[in-house]
């Protein structure tokens, strides 16, 4: 009798002391494996010439690819070139909630955790698999035991199963990485709708001044001509130090600000004021770039001059004005001392005080 495999011995030795625990499953795997083994040692031993070898392996071949799936995180299932179970990991059973014995022999159209439209795109990869296409991963969609609809990205490959060909899968479950990136689409949507149609310009600034994006531009210049350009090509030479003053402050510290400059606007170069914030964008806390929000306050500027002009010329009237009086005021006493002087009642009426205190107010 020969020498039974250095496996064996070690698994019946734990067996017997008592180390091989019966609620653990992957230990009651390896026992089946392990009695399997034994039974088959000592069949081969009395089969002259090894009879049912052929059959011993090929036993032993399917048990070993169920321990095997059963330690791949996913749900996997192995299934013939006409779509029946022939392999199931417990992975599946915790998914979908369906016994593994209820599945085995049962084709995978059957099933009702599977939706009628990814049952059609599993049959055709299944298709293309078996006539030895290569088939890239896709997703499908199941239903889980809790009625929740997940998604599922697909990989398979064509194995030989005892002697015949069948189709390997392994199912991923990607349905919060995609409700995370559906989250975040729906975040940028509707963070450009508002980006686009605010009437502000907002810019992306690199640390040199290059313009990295920009939601819209003034008439007469296209957004595809400004990027890479740089943000001091469209304001007034003389602002140029406020804006650089502002960008180097925001890199430095982090902290907002603003500044006002001469730009370009729909007129042409240095025909519109903008009142610009500057905030940073960070990355993994770093600050990688400023956004620039411009808003277009020519208006208010030009309301603002003339509101001035306005004031200097009262400003000039009030002081004309109040020269002329002053002066009329010293004749009209002049005039009254020399009536006195002469011996004539004066012929103004005057109340200093009041004038002066009109005239100071």
């Amino acid at each position: 009798m020969r020498d039974k495999p250095e496996i064996v011995r070690i698994l019946k030795r734990e067996e017997s002391s008592g180390k091989l625990k019966e609620n653990n499953h992957e230990i009651k795997s390896h026992k089946c494996l392990f009695n399997h083994l034994s039974n088959n040692e000592t069949k081969a031993d009395e089969d002259n010439g090894g009879k049912n070898i052929n059959s011993k392996y090929l036993i032993d071949a399917k048990r070993t690819l169920q321990v095997l799936i059963n330690l791949i995180p996913d749900p996997v299932v192995v299934v013939d070139k006409k779509g029946r179970f022939l392999e199931i990991s417990d992975r599946v059973e915790e998914l979908t909630g369906v016994r593994r014995e209820q599945l085995l022999g049962t084709n995978f159209m059957k099933t009702k955790f599977i939706t009628a439209k990814s049952k059609a795109i599993l049959i055709k990869n299944f298709a293309k698999r078996m006539f030895g296409e290569k088939v890239g991963k896709y997703e499908i969609e199941a239903i889980s035991k809790n009625g929740e609809i997940l998604s599922l990205e697909v990989n398979g490959i064509k194995i030989d199963y005892s002697g015949k060909p069948a189709d390997l899968v392994m199912f991923h479950d990607i349905s919060t990485q995609k409700k995370t990136e559906e989250a975040l689409r729906t975040s940028e949507e509707k963070w450009r709708l508002l980006v686009e149609n605010i009437p502000d310009i907002v810019l992306a600034v690199a640390h040199d001044g290059n313009i990295l994006s920009i939601n819209h531009t003034v008439p007469g210049i296209t957004v595809e001509q400004t990027i890479g350009t740089s943000v001091y090509d469209y304001i007034a030479p003389e602002h140029c130090e406020a804006l650089k003053k502002s960008l180097k402050h925001v890199f430095q510290t982090g902290e907002f600000t603003t500044y006002e400059v001469l730009g370009t606007g729909p007129k042409g170069l240095n025909t519109a004021w903008y009142e610009t914030l500057v905030v940073p964008a960070k990355y993994e806390k770093q600050i990688t770039s400023v956004i620039l929000i411009s808003r277009d306050i020519t208006e208010r500027k030009d309301a603002e001059q003339k509101i001035k002009e306005k004031i200097d010329e009262l400003e000039k009237f009030q002081n004309v004005t109040v020269d002329r009086e002053l002066k009329m005021v010293g004749l009209k006493k002049e005039i009254n001392e020399l009536c006195e002087k002469y011996g004539e009642k004066p012929r103004y009426s005057l109340e200093e005080d009041k004038i002066e205190k009109e005239l100071n107010v």
